[in-house]
């Protein structure tokens, strides 16, 4: 995750974009960790499922409720504003 993390800061925080450039780079940054989080989260969910761990299995659903949700916010976000101010 350490590694992901620190790609991620260098392929946005420190380049050289700004503006809505910069805000699209950030974005897609957090999607990709995002998108990391969730193949993680539901490899493990899918683990406790098949081992029985109910109670485990409903919490990692829960953060993947929300991981899922924050990854359509910044779709929705880089759709609608973003990526459109980023073009001009």
């Amino acid at each position: 995750m350490e590694g992901l993390v620190k790609e991620a800061r260098k392929h946005a925080v420190d380049s050289d974009m700004k503006g809505a450039a910069l805000d699209v780079a950030i974005i897609a940054q957090y999607q990709r960790l995002c998108h990391y989080g969730i193949a993680a989260f539901g490899t493990t969910k899918a683990f406790a499922d098949a081992l029985g761990y109910d109670a485990g299995a409903q919490k990692l659903d829960a953060a993947l409720d929300k991981i899922y949700g924050s990854d359509d916010f910044m779709t929705a976000l880089a759709e609608r504003s973003r990526n459109v101010d980023a073009i001009s």
